[in-house]
């Protein structure tokens, strides 16, 4: 009968054990037993019934928002055309600094971000990027003749005393450092209006902006004028998603295609002065690999 007893009591000291490995494997997501899954980010915006989209400040005619909070430009519009497409029309924008923009994205304070985000692949190892939606090319804005004899960055780099102003966080701001203008040289501001004064009273010497935001500019001074910059390349922005929102992204992509073929993508982007034919062939993975 003892040793009865003691092999029972065995038998329920293994059972035990057994049970608290087999608790420890579940919460790890191992052993055979799954762990349960997060919903994914689309399902949650198909839940909720709006999607929320992180708009740079200062970024039209890229993206912005208007006076009753609804977000205007050609990222956000062709953005809010392509979730149409999914069935989602409740988009709520949120406008954050530009350096901000991708570690809001990462910490889920939005779902997306629509704002005419360049790709390079610095960006691209932190984000997912969409089909390319609005294309553009550098330039500067100087007074009018350019009398310091600006036409590069590296014309800006060897000279220690010239300020240059651009958006925080943005693409010129790293093809500056690249070319070797140092960080005092860089006078960053968020809003276009704001980087023109910083030009028309002399706190800078040249404005590094797309060409795009020139040609949207209010408020134009006889006084300077955009001259091309040599070097600059063609950069194109996309709607970016987070790592792990694949699901989405491509989701996201599969109705862009369809705005693109409806036309309604060129519409937008001529609305705004963007060149429509470049975006349509512009490919997301070269963007992300070009250097």
């Amino acid at each position: 009968m003892k040793n009865l007893m003691n092999e029972n009591m065995t038998r329920i000291r293994s059972m035990s054990r057994l049970r608290g490995v087999l608790t420890f494997l579940v919460l790890l997501g191992i052993g055979g037993i799954p762990a349960a899954k997060a919903q994914d980010t689309l399902a949650e915006i198909q839940k909720r019934g709006y999607v929320e989209i992180g708009i740079g400040a200062g970024g039209f005619p890229y993206a912005a928002v208007d006076q009753d909070g609804k977000p205007i430009g050609a990222a956000p519009e062709i953005s809010i055309a392509a979730l149409k497409q999914m069935g989602i029309t409740d988009v709520r924008p949120q406008v954050v600094d530009w350096g901000a923009l991708i570690p809001g994205l990462q910490a889920k304070r939005y779902d997306l971000v629509s704002t005419g985000m360049f790709m390079n692949p610095q960006r691209c190892q932190a984000v997912l990027f969409s089909k390319p939606d609005t294309c553009s090319v550098d330039v500067f804005m100087v007074p009018k003749g350019n009398p310091l004899n600006l036409h590069s960055l590296k014309d800006v780099a060897a000279h220690p005393e010239v300020k240059i102003t651009m958006a925080p966080g943005s693409n010129e701001v790293r093809i500056a450092k690249e070319a070797g203008v140092a960080e005092d040289q860089m006078v960053t501001n968020t809003d276009v209006q704001s980087r023109l004064k910083l030009l028309q009273t002399g706190r800078v010497n040249v404005w590094i902006d797309p060409s795009d935001t020139f040609s949207a500019l209010q408020n134009k001074d006889p006084n300077f004028e955009v001259i091309p910059v040599e070097g600059a390349q063609i950069a194109c922005a996309g709607a970016a998603f987070r790592k792990e929102d694949a699901t989405f992204r491509d989701a996201y992509d599969a109705a862009l295609t369809k705005v693109q073929q409806s036309g309604e993508f060129t519409r937008i982007l001529t609305k705004y002065g963007f060149p429509a034919d470049i975006a349509l062939k512009a490919d997301t993975a070269q963007l992300c690999a070009a250097q």
